[in-house]
This record gives C-alpha cells, sequence and structure tokens, in this order.
C-alpha cells in the first residue's frame, strides 16, 4: 500500500511511513523529492476516537487509561493512513 504524491501523482511512500508523519513534519517524495506532508484537519479528525475513548472511559469510571489509548490507536492508525490526504509543502 503506498501513497500518492500531489506533485507528481506518483507513489510517494509506503503506508507505515505515513503512519508516523504528522502535520508539523514534512519528508520527500520517494519519486520526485519535493518536500510532502499530511493535512493537519485530517490528522486532528482521525484522533477522535482516541479522544473520545479517553473521555468516555473518564465518565465511565474506567481506571485503565493505557488500555484505551491503545484501542482508540487502533482505530486512529488505520484512519489516519487511508484517509487523511498528502499535501504538498514549501
Amino acid at each position: 500500500m503506498m501513497q500518492t504524491c500531489p506533485y507528481c501523482g506518483q507513489q510517494a511512500m509506503p503506508w507505515y511511513k505515513k503512519a508516523l508523519l504528522g502535520p508539523g513534519r514534512a519528508v520527500q517524495c520517494n519519486n520526485c523529492g519535493r518536500p510532502i506532508s499530511v493535512n493537519a484537519r485530517g490528522t486532528y479528525a482521525a484522533m477522535i476516537p482516541v479522544i473520545a475513548l479517553l473521555i468516555g472511559g473518564a465518565v465511565l469510571g474506567m481506571e485503565n487509561t493505557l488500555l484505551l489509548l491503545l484501542i482508540g490507536a487502533v482505530i486512529a492508525i488505520p484512519l489516519h493512513i487511508f484517509f487523511v490526504p498528502l499535501e504538498t509543502r514549501e
């Protein structure tokens, strides 16, 4: 699974590199070498499941926050990989 570069339209990076890419960081496209990053709004939207689980756990009195964080990450990381678009950075 590769991610498409917004500049050249070719495969920019493998999915596991995009999973670690945040909106404050830019990397070079594997094909054209131009800087690309992920969309900030999309990244924050992908984090909604984590926040919802942590707030829900606090409201329900659950004490195992690490488990809730891990469950949220299992949901948020695929959302980030498949639905958050790559964008140009200059």
